[in-house]
């Protein structure tokens, strides 16, 4: 069974803003986190899977995959096929099916490193 967890990015909490991550909201009431949340709160959930170092790949986040055209993608939601994809960053923003089975890293997150989009 998928761990479901989430993370969240504050826009509010300062200039550049915060990623919450799953610990700390762990601490609060659901309630406080996902209704009464301020306006300028993103929430992204796990995708159930871990990069080569093991760190947990959030939606949102920016993945190199080193197959053998090393691209980089971000993780985002497809609510038609109820799915994980990546979007291709390098390929004028097609989607492509993410192939876990290559080895990914996350270099980033759309949140705190749009910069990596650009690229």
């Amino acid at each position: 069974m998928k761990e479901i967890k989430f993370r969240a990015w504050d826009k509010t909490s300062n200039k550049n803003g915060i990623m919450i991550q799953w610990e700390e909201l762990k601490k609060y009431h659901a309630e406080n986190i996902f209704i009464n949340a301020p306006i300028e709160i993103t929430i992204m959930q796990y995708t159930g899977l871990k990069d080569r170092t093991g760190k947990d790949i959030y939606e949102g986040d920016i993945v190199k995959l080193d197959d053998v055209i090393q691209r980089i993608c971000h993780i985002e939601w497809d609510e038609e096929w109820s799915r994980f994809e990546c979007r291709d960053i390098e390929d004028d923003g097609n989607i492509k099916p993410c192939i876990w089975n290559q080895v990914v890293r996350i270099i980033g997150n759309i949140y705190e490193n749009p910069e990596l989009l650009k690229e």
